[in-house]
Protein backbone atom coordinates (compact mmCIF):
# COMPACT_ATOMS: atom_id res chain seq x y z
CA UNK A 1 0.00 0.00 0.00
CA UNK A 2 3.05 2.32 0.86
CA UNK A 3 4.22 1.70 -2.50
CA UNK A 4 1.18 2.64 -4.28
CA UNK A 5 1.22 6.23 -2.26
CA UNK A 6 4.57 6.62 -3.29
CA UNK A 7 4.17 5.85 -6.72
CA UNK A 8 1.03 8.35 -6.65
CA UNK A 9 2.78 11.22 -4.79
CA UNK A 10 5.65 10.08 -7.46
CA UNK A 11 3.34 11.04 -10.21
CA UNK A 12 1.58 13.88 -8.45
CA UNK A 13 4.96 15.67 -8.32
CA UNK A 14 6.14 15.12 -11.83
CA UNK A 15 3.28 16.53 -13.43
CA UNK A 16 2.95 19.34 -11.08
CA UNK A 17 6.91 19.89 -11.70
CA UNK A 18 5.91 19.74 -15.41
CA UNK A 19 3.15 22.07 -15.48
CA UNK A 20 5.39 24.30 -13.18
CA UNK A 21 7.87 24.49 -15.69
CA UNK A 22 5.91 25.15 -19.11
CA UNK A 23 4.43 28.23 -16.80
CA UNK A 24 8.15 29.10 -16.05
CA UNK A 25 9.19 28.67 -19.52
CA UNK A 26 5.88 30.32 -20.96
CA UNK A 27 6.36 33.57 -18.66
CA UNK A 28 10.03 33.29 -19.76
CA UNK A 29 9.14 33.22 -23.30
CA UNK A 30 6.49 36.56 -22.86
CA UNK A 31 8.83 38.51 -21.28
CA UNK A 32 11.57 37.86 -23.99
CA UNK A 33 8.91 38.35 -26.76
CA UNK A 34 7.67 41.77 -24.78
CA UNK A 35 11.34 43.33 -24.33
CA UNK A 36 12.02 42.51 -28.18
CA UNK A 37 8.59 44.24 -29.02
CA UNK A 38 10.13 47.36 -27.03
CA UNK A 39 13.40 47.13 -28.84
CA UNK A 40 11.88 46.77 -32.49
CA UNK A 41 9.28 49.83 -31.44
CA UNK A 42 12.21 51.88 -30.24
CA UNK A 43 14.44 51.30 -33.50
CA UNK A 44 11.20 52.18 -35.50
CA UNK A 45 10.96 55.43 -33.44
CA UNK A 46 14.48 56.54 -34.22
CA UNK A 47 14.83 55.33 -37.75
CA UNK A 48 11.52 57.78 -38.12
CA UNK A 49 13.40 60.68 -36.21
CA UNK A 50 16.71 59.80 -38.78
CA UNK A 51 14.44 59.73 -42.02
CA UNK A 52 13.22 63.18 -40.81
CA UNK A 53 16.46 64.57 -40.02
CA UNK A 54 17.99 63.27 -43.50
CA UNK A 55 14.45 65.11 -45.36
CA UNK A 56 14.80 67.97 -43.12
CA UNK A 57 18.64 68.06 -44.37
CA UNK A 58 18.53 67.25 -47.95
CA UNK A 59 15.14 70.36 -47.85
CA UNK A 60 17.71 72.89 -46.45
CA UNK A 61 20.62 71.99 -49.06
CA UNK A 62 18.32 72.09 -51.53
CA UNK A 63 17.19 75.86 -50.48
CA UNK A 64 21.21 76.89 -50.52
CA UNK A 65 21.72 75.60 -53.46
CA UNK A 66 18.81 77.30 -54.96
CA UNK A 67 19.70 80.38 -53.72
CA UNK A 68 23.44 80.29 -54.52
CA UNK A 69 21.83 79.51 -58.12
CA UNK A 70 19.47 82.72 -57.90
CA UNK A 71 22.76 84.73 -56.91
CA UNK A 72 24.73 83.48 -59.62
CA UNK A 73 21.87 84.32 -62.58
CA UNK A 74 21.52 87.60 -60.86
CA UNK A 75 25.11 88.18 -60.99
CA UNK A 76 25.12 87.33 -64.98
CA UNK A 77 22.27 89.26 -65.88
CA UNK A 78 24.10 92.23 -64.09
CA UNK A 79 26.92 91.69 -65.79
CA UNK A 80 25.15 90.83 -69.25
CA UNK A 81 23.40 94.08 -68.68
CA UNK A 82 26.28 95.77 -67.98
CA UNK A 83 28.09 94.64 -71.61
CA UNK A 84 25.05 95.43 -73.28
CA UNK A 85 25.18 99.00 -71.78
CA UNK A 86 28.32 99.84 -73.21
CA UNK A 87 27.95 98.42 -76.73
CA UNK A 88 24.43 100.59 -77.43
Amino acid sequence: MHIIIAVVAGLVSLIMGFLLGITIHRNRLKTTFNNAQQESEQILEEAEKERQKIINDAHREAKQEAKLRRQNAEKDYKQKRSEISKIE
